[in-house]
């Protein structure tokens, strides 16, 4: 059952905390990195950052683990996750990849960002 909007109050600090453009880019990085496609457009990854983020907002727990899995990979690169090239990118995700915040991310992705249209025509399905 999804949860209201507004969230129980014993999660009080999560309700406190927003998703900031810099987190939703931290989001983009991973998905360009770990679903690398080369004629893709930045449209669906950022569609499915933002429904990734909409998630959030209907589950505490999924809040928690992606507010601390942004932070988290932020906070383990040298410099801002969403700066790296690709390969420290990479090197990076390798080691939050068996974390609940990555295998969700991953397993959302796969079912989701693949519905896109415009994912379709970049990839020359023609659709169902």
């Amino acid at each position: 059952m999804p949860m209201p909007n507004s969230l129980p109050a014993k999660y009080g600090a999560l309700n406190a905390m927003e998703f900031s453009d810099e987190a939703k880019q931290v989001l983009v990085k991973i998905l360009t990195t770990a679903f690398p496609h080369k004629n893709f457009p930045q449209g669906p990854y950022e569609r499915m950052a933002d429904k990734l983020i909409s998630m959030a907002d209907e589950s505490p727990w999924f809040r928690m683990k992606l507010i601390q899995g942004v932070e988290t990979i932020d906070a383990g690169a040298d410099r801002k996750f969403s700066d790296l090239p690709y390969e420290e990118a990479l090197e990076a995700l390798k080691k939050v990849e068996r974390t609940e915040f990555f295998s969700f991310i991953r397993r959302m992705t796969i079912l989701t960002m693949y519905e896109d249209e415009e994912v379709w025509s970049s990839v020359g399905y023609e659709g169902p």
